[in-house]
């Protein structure tokens, strides 16, 4: 299984822009936008997620089923996680047995502008009924350590000018499905 190191902040809407110019800027890269829909599924152990990207009202045709194997989140507001990945042709089909065999939990909907920097992916996201949110993942090559990713995601945090105080610990279906508990936002300066 792959591993990454992750880090989340929330970003109120007037800061959005000022955000996206800092990424930009830092990675020297327009980088790629793209809406994607999440939906996750009941499993036994970790979390099953359908990624498919959508165009107008229409989901694309293909898509990526993930299992992640999602670890606490550490006292400086990084988490490591594991996961698989496979491409998939059909992912109306795939959706409609994982419902009928797992059932569905729910579905994450996002604008997503990602960047990447060597083996850091940046993603600012503007996620339907939760708001917008900056993360920053860190791809871990087989001689890095999670504490490499957590410097590293840190130090990135730190560049963009976030401080730890406005992370977020909880997943984007997390907030969806409990909106009234803690989350901390950020205003730029």
């Amino acid at each position: 299984m792959s591993s990454y190191v992750e880090m989340k902040a929330r970003v109120e809407q007037d800061s959005f822009d000022e955000l996206l110019k800092r990424v930009k800027d830092l990675t020297v890269s327009d980088g790629t936008v793209s809406v994607q829909q999440d939906t996750y599924f009941h499993s036994t152990k970790g979390r099953l997620k359908l990624r498919q990207h959508v165009t107008g009202d229409e989901r694309t045709d293909g898509g990526r089923l993930y299992f992640c194997d999602r670890r606490n989140r550490s006292a400086d507001g990084t988490q490591t996680n594991s996961f698989r990945m496979a491409e998939v042709s059909d992912a109306d089909s795939l959706r409609a047995v994982l419902d009928e065999a797992c059932g569905t939990i729910g579905c994450v909907k996002k604008k997503r502008f990602l960047f990447q920097i060597g083996n850091v992916r940046i993603h600012v996201d503007q996620v339907d009924n939760l708001g917008n949110f900056l993360e920053i993942e860190v791809n871990l090559s087989a001689n890095e350590t999670e504490e490499d990713g957590r410097e590293t995601a840190k130090d990135l945090m730190h560049r963009l000018q976030i401080s730890d105080d406005h992370l977020v610990s909880r997943s984007y279906l997390e907030m969806l499905s409990n909106p009234s508990a803690q989350t901390v936002s950020m205003t730029l300066s």
